[in-house]
């Protein structure tokens, strides 16, 4: 049987260091979150969930008339507390059935396929996590399997999902990767210039 993979991108976030929604400004022709969505779906994943919060109408309408029926949108109604955690559970909580989802937020758009294509390829199967490593250091996306769900929807700790990749410690597997685009978000337009840069040195 056919392994299930689904992707869960985090795009609730107010873009206040941006001054206005990065995740629908242009880049090289398209919405940035357009590049998050295209890789992933390269990369082998079968369906996509967006949790949405800030300027959810306006990212849904433009990303469902590109993509149609492929994506589903989850509201987080308290997006504005800006916990990560609390859109994590949002679209945890509405995944549906699958091996597996990989967690990214939508402002990581050159993670490249290939990231998502090797962990799955090197994913040992004994594990609840796998995260690529880069430059030794754990980078997004990580593949939570679907026996972690429940755990993370139950967890109560502090410092949100960093406090529960601790507890887990011991059932967490890294796959090396080589993706210079794990190390780039983009929360400014110097970011976006950076990212602009390595995109266009890729072609």
């Amino acid at each position: 049987m056919k392994k299930i993979y689904k992707g869960l991108i985090l795009a609730a976030g107010l873009s206040s260091r941006m001054g206005e929604n990065k995740l629908l400004m242009d880049l090289k022709g398209k919405p940035l979150i357009f590049h998050t969505i295209d890789n992933m779906f390269n990369g082998g994943i079968d369906e996509i969930i967006i949790v949405l919060g800030n300027k959810a109408e306006e990212i849904k309408k433009i990303t469902e008339k590109h993509y149609g029926k492929k994506i589903r949108f989850i509201l987080n109604e308290n997006y504005k507390n800006l916990e990560m955690i609390d859109s994590i559970k949002e679209g945890l909580r509405n995944l549906g059935d699958c091996y597996g989802v990989f967690l990214i937020p939508g402002d990581m758009p050159a993670i490249g396929e290939n990231s998502y294509k090797t962990i799955i390829e090197k994913d040992n199967g004994g594990n609840l996590v796998v995260f690529p490593l880069y430059k030794q250091y754990r980078k997004h996306p990580p593949l939570i399997k679907s026996k972690c769900i429940p755990l993370i929807l139950n967890y109560k700790g502090e410092n949100g999902l960093r406090g529960f990749w601790n507890e887990i410690e011991n059932k967490i597997q890294t796959v090396q990767v080589d993706d210079e685009g794990a190390n780039i978000d983009v929360d400014t337009k110097e970011d976006l210039n950076r990212l602009l840069d390595y995109l266009t040195m890729l072609e």
